[in-house]
């Protein structure tokens, strides 16, 4: 049995805006076959060609032995299928697919797929489905203006955004180019491919974003653009080697902004759509569509079954205990008669699997998914919720249902938030909330009706900012963890941003503008980050956010020899110390290396790294992040590191939280609950406080390579101590 699915990130204003950590790993589970199994760590999967930023697991589909990766961010401008991965970084986040196979529990790889119209920025590998020997890849940000399906793939650039997909086949261990999909109503940001759903010869493509006001399902697709981002699915048939177009399908209750097609499923003749910004306060299962808009981003889902080649609308379906914002049908599955859908959003404390809907509010984005099983009676399809499945350590803003995938009586939920620091597999889930955003999966099986969790899946090393759900099946896809160091993990600072500090301490920290402001002092390394105020807009609850970023860092380095060495890093136009090149410079015991998005330094006590973020949600400003990891025993140092970032590594091993920004009241006194589409505006507040020693300003420099602060290490060898915890006041962990 194989199970396989590809999750994706929320939506603002046409864009991406959920930015994933770099390098991502790949885990193979086994298959469960009782309640009481624990699954086994088979392989650990990498690209061959694996850099920073690749998002190498953003999407994942398994079938039998085979396995295929998306990377949608990956840089060559290679246009074939090859059994060598590129190299080059020519096309930024062109994208690509990788292949591999198992021999007994070994995977090696087969295959390096590219689109044969690669170019810059169409991430193609950003869903993905397999079936057998067929591959289908959508690449949702393609940009041609093409409205057929193809053996050539077009290079117009004129339709931005319009999406793409691409199909392969394979035959003994060759994977060749089969056929180029568009919408045949295909226009610029309509985001054609954003889902994928392979059943046999049967392809089905969400299309978000489509634009039209039709409400029925059609072999023609409408031109009017009178509903934007209504959202609309295409369904594509083959015979032989040949696809074509066989229905165009849409909402019954279609409106602006419902993202109807965000997820699909499809299994046999029978099709499932996700609509998690659908509108109405139904909480029920029916033959008909609700009209009103009462409960915004409520969120449902839409059954259409084929009879020959015509399909028709089903079932309706909605949480029984559906409210605004809860975002039902982010996530989509189907396997045979059997139907989940997730709301990662929605806000009760349950714990358990139930056969009814909690409905209290207090443990706000915990999230749930829904099992509902179809029957058929002489008046037709009936379909019922069988379980209200909720993770056994639920908490406020774990996200549970950020992906799902059912095969037969096995399904998995991944948990994007979930924060507890447990590695492995485990029959029991963990409760601690030490280790930030890492994420979890849960598998729950079902006897007769009645489903029970087996097991919860976390990544084998555990980091804060894992996002470990990213893909959720028997197939796991999570960004790379860190080396582990001799010392406490690596702090970082991202974002708008935040920092993570070097025992799990978090806080916010607004930059003036243009202020430059010190993130680690040491003896022999001092770095620096230069701010920039920005407004931007929030993934989930839409506000524009008054901010700041980091546009620029600075690098101080003193050699063993005495000799001084400065670098820096730009977050527009990337360059080391003005150069583009890619390459690797060594002097005395300090290296660098640059890619061409990210810059890392290493000495003997320090790793560092700033990598150049972009895309998320405002791609033509860019901004950095930046990671500090010691590869020395902090905590018996004579001189204790310092900074915005250096200062977290102090003698108590226990996390400091200091004040961060909250998007709960706007600016003008408004709860953000009211006015989650109305564009309300928060401004950023939020310096450290209660986790910094001093004030913010302590920690400004005047210029890009002063190392000298209030609190300054660079050069100094008498004895100076960490930052006297007992002084600062740490705020309630959020």
């Amino acid at each position: 049995m194989a199970m396989a699915f590809d999750v994706h990130s929320p939506v603002s204003t046409g864009q991406r805006t959920r930015s994933l950590p770099s390098i991502c790993l790949l885990f193979i589970i086994l298959n469960c076959p009782s309640v009481n199994a624990i699954f086994d760590f088979e392989a650990y999967v990498k690209a061959p060609n694996a850099e920073f930023s690749d998002h190498f697991g953003y999407a994942v589909s398994l079938s039998g032995d085979t396995l295929a990766v998306g990377s949608r961010k990956e840089d060559s401008c290679a246009t074939t299928v090859s059994t060598t991965a590129a190299t080059d970084v020519g096309c930024i986040d062109a994208g690509a697919v990788y292949v591999f196979t198992r021999s007994g529990t070994t995977w090696t790889f087969e295959a390096y797929v590219k689109a044969p119209n690669a170019e810059d920025n169409d991430n193609f590998g950003e869903a993905l489905a397999l079936s057998g020997d067929t591959l289908v890849v959508a690449a949702s940000w393609e940009s041609s203006c093409n409205t057929t399906v193809s053996t050539t793939a077009a290079t117009n650039n004129d339709c931005s955004n319009a999406g793409a997909v691409y199909v392969f086949t394979r035959s003994g261990t060759t994977w060749t180019f089969e056929a180029y999909v568009k919408a045949p109503n295909a226009e610029a940001s309509d985001s054609f491919g954003w889902s994928v759903s392979l059943s046999g010869d049967t392809l089905a493509v969400g299309s978000y974003q489509e634009d039209s006001c039709a409400t029925t399902v059609s072999t023609s697709a409408a031109t009017d653009n009178d509903c934007s981002n209504a959202g609309a699915v295409y369904v594509f048939t083959r015979s032989g080697t040949t696809w074509t177009f066989e229905a165009y399908v849409k909402a019954p209750n279609a409106g602006a902004d419902d993202n109807f097609g965000w997820s699909v499923s499809l299994s046999g003749d029978t099709l499932a759509v996700g609509s998690y910004y659908e509108d109405s306060c139904e909480t029920t299962v029916s033959t008909s569509a609700a009209t009103d808009n009462n409960c915004t981003d409520a969120g449902a889902v839409y059954v259409f079954t084929r009879s020959g080649t015509t399909w028709t609308f089903e079932s309706y379906v909605k949480a029984p205990n559906g409210e605004a914002f809860d975002t039902f049908g982010w996530s989509v599955s189907l396997s045979g008669d059997t139907l989940i859908a997730t709301s990662p959003q929605e806000g009760s404390c349950n714990t358990t699997v139930s056969t009814t809907a909690a409905t209290d509010n207090d443990c706000s984005n915990a999230g749930a998914a829904y099992v509902f099983t179809r029957s058929s009676t002489r008046s037709g399809a009936t379909w019922a919720l069988e379980a209200y499945v909720k993770a056994p350590n639920a908490e406020e803003s774990d996200r549970h249902g950020e992906s799902a995938s059912v095969s037969g009586d096995k399904l998995v939920v991944g948990t994007l938030a979930e924060a507890s620091c447990a590695t492995g597999v485990n029959t029991t889930a963990s409760t601690d909330n030490n280790c930030y955003y890492v994420g979890a999966a849960y598998v729950f099986i079902r006897s007769g009706s009645t489903w029970t969790c087996n097991t919860s899946v976390s990544t084998s090393a555990a980091t804060d900012n894992d996002c470990y759900s990213t893909g959720a099946a028997y197939v796991y896809a999570i960004p790379q963890p860190p080396s582990a160091p001799p010392s406490p993990p690596g702090a970082s600072i991202s974002g708008d941003p935040h920092v993570r500090g070097g025992h799990g301490d978090s806080f916010d920290f607004k930059g003036e503008h243009n202020g430059i402001y010190v993130l680690l002092s040491s003896p022999a390394l001092s770095i620096s980050a230069r701010f920039q105020h920005s407004t931007f807009l929030t993934p989930y609850s839409k506000l524009f956010v008054r901010g700041s970023w980091i546009k620029q860092v600075f690098w101080t380095m003193r050699t063993r020899h005495g000799q001084l060495l400065h670098a820096d890093l730009r977050a527009t136009s990337p360059s080391f110390n003005g150069s583009t090149a890619r390459r690797n410079k060594t002097v005395d015991d300090v290296t660098l290396h640059f890619d061409g998005k990210a810059l890392a330094v290493s000495t003997p006590q320090w790793f560092t790294r700033a990598v150049v973020q972009k895309g998320n949600p405002h791609p033509g400003r860019p901004r950095l992040s930046v990671t500090i990891r010691p590869l020395y025993n902090v905590k018996q140092a004579k001189v204790a590191p310092h900074g915005l970032l250096g200062q977290t590594y102090d003698d108590d091993n226990a996390p400091l939280h200091g004040k961060r920004d909250s998007y709960a009241v706007l600016d003008d006194g408004t709860r953000t609950i009211s006015r989650r589409k109305a564009g309300g505006v928060v401004t950023t507040r939020a310096r450290g406080e209660g986790a910094i020693e001093g004030h913010a300003e302590m920690y400004r420099v005047q210029l890009p390579y002063d190392t000298q602060f209030a609190f300054t290490r660079f050069g100094r060898t008498a004895h100076y101590p960490a930052r006297n915890v007992s002084l600062l006041r740490s705020f309630p962990s959020l």
